[in-house]
Order: structure tokens, then sequence, then C-alpha cells
């Protein structure tokens, strides 16, 4: 039978030091690059939000609907803003398909109608 050489525990504790540094930087690193995917879709989510609110407010398209954009759903209302004849308070919000809430943003719109004579 062969011996084999033992290491001493420096030596042991060393090797551990450096697997527990290497483990820790491979997960922090993953854990970052999460957390972009995530913080970047909710940004796109956001600029969806407000251009549907742009759109609204362009094309007087004041009316409830709830749209799908790449996998998640805006709903949008839309309200009379206290009483004010053509003034409205338009809430778009973002769900996930778990219908999450991802996000929100409301806006005052004045709409005046234009009457062909």
């Amino acid at each position: 039978m062969k011996k084999l050489q033992a290491s001493t525990l420096t030596e042991v504790i060393v090797a551990l030091v450096i697997i527990s540094l290497v483990t820790s930087m491979f997960f922090a690193i993953i854990i970052k690059v999460g957390n972009y995917h995530r913080n970047r879709k909710l940004i796109l989510i956001n600029q969806k939000i407000l251009e549907c609110i742009q759109e609204a407010k362009q094309q007087g398209f004041l009316e409830d609907e709830t749209l799908e954009y790449e996998g998640y759903f805006l709903q949008k209302r839309v309200k009379p803003f206290k009483n004010i004849a053509g003034v409205f308070e338009i809430e778009v919000e973002a769900f996930s398909l778990t219908n999450k809430r991802l996000g929100s943003h409301k806006a005052i719109v004045e709409y005046v109608t234009t009457e062909e004579e």
C-alpha cells in the first residue's frame, strides 16, 4: 500500500479561503447580472406606460383598455378629473402574468373636441 502525503492545516485553510472567495465572486456576478436584466425590463415597461399616456393625449383615445406588452399587461383607466369638463385623469398600471403590480403612472389630460362645421 502506498502512503499519501498529508497537507498541513495552513495549506488546507488557504485552499478553503481561495475556494470560498472564488465562489462568492461567482455568485455576486450572477446576482448582479440578474438584477440588471430585471431593472432593464422595468425601465422598458415604464417607458411603454409613458408612451401609452402620450398616445392617449395626442390621439384623444380616452377609454379604458388593457394592452399586452412583452408578456406583461398594461391596464389604462380614464376618469373625469374633479368633474371639470374636458379634463381627464389617465392612470396606466403594468402587471406581470402572475398579477404582480410592476409600476404605474398618472397624468391629467385636457381634451378639447373640435367640431367641424
